[in-house]
């Protein structure tokens, strides 16, 4: 009559371990922005007027901008940057994703600003809106600050954007570390070998329940 506790145990355990990694991992793609040695591959971009955006680093503000910081994070971190040049536009990044009606989502993300004044980044989940306003700190070391939405999915596909409109200020709006956390992460091949192990261990009490009941 124990074994079943034990197999309980043991699958209880492996399951448990699957889903604390399951939730280390992220629904979107490239959100450090750190792909291929510094890209936006994996998200949409949209431009108006002469609005732009682009993955560069602390050090790449350097000579024009007198950013400061320390390594490596000054020189060798990417992160998504919004109408860079003194321009007058906007730019939009977005990036699709799947969701499960009624489950808790968290869109997580740092936001900053180099230059010398304040803009606006609209966070725009499953429709709904959220405004930020981000002043510039040109000291890379005390820029991004972290920020947190929580959801419920609707279910399906569903679009989360990043979108800045510049009118005529020396700002350039700064996003970093997108991660969005969800029920239904895949599991990484760690998870799998954890769970894998976890039900050798079941069968492995099993048989021993089983020879013991036998002698």
């Amino acid at each position: 009559m124990r074994y079943p506790l034990a197999l309980s145990a043991a699958l209880w355990l492996a399951l448990a371990g699957a889903g604390g990694a399951a939730h280390a991992a992220t629904l979107l793609t490239n959100g450090d922005f750190e792909a291929d040695g510094g890209s936006l591959n994996g998200w949409a971009i949209t431009t108006t007027a002469a609005g732009n955006v682009g993955a560069l680093t602390a050090s790449q503000y350097g000579p024009c901008c007198g950013t400061t910081g320390s390594e490596p994070a000054y020189s060798s971190n990417h992160f998504a940057t919004f109408d860079s040049g003194n321009v007058t536009g906007s730019a939009t990044l977005s990036q699709s994703f799947g969701t499960v009606a009624g489950q808790t989502y968290a869109l997580n993300f740092d936001l900053g600003a180099f230059g010398g004044g304040a803009n606006t980044v609209d966070v725009t989940i499953q429709g709904m809106t959220h405004s930020f306003t981000v002043n510039a700190d040109n000291n890379n070391d005390t820029t991004f600050h972290p920020q947190t939405i929580s959801f419920i999915g609707l279910g399906g596909a569903q679009t989360v954007s990043f979108g800045v409109t510049t009118v005529a200020d020396n700002t350039d709006a700064l996003l970093d570390n997108v991660t969005l956390i969800g029920p239904n992460v895949v599991p990484e091949p760690a998870t799998w070998a954890l769970m894998v192990l976890g039900f050798g261990g079941a069968g492995a009490v099993l048989r021993r329940r089983r020879k013991m009941a036998l002698a």
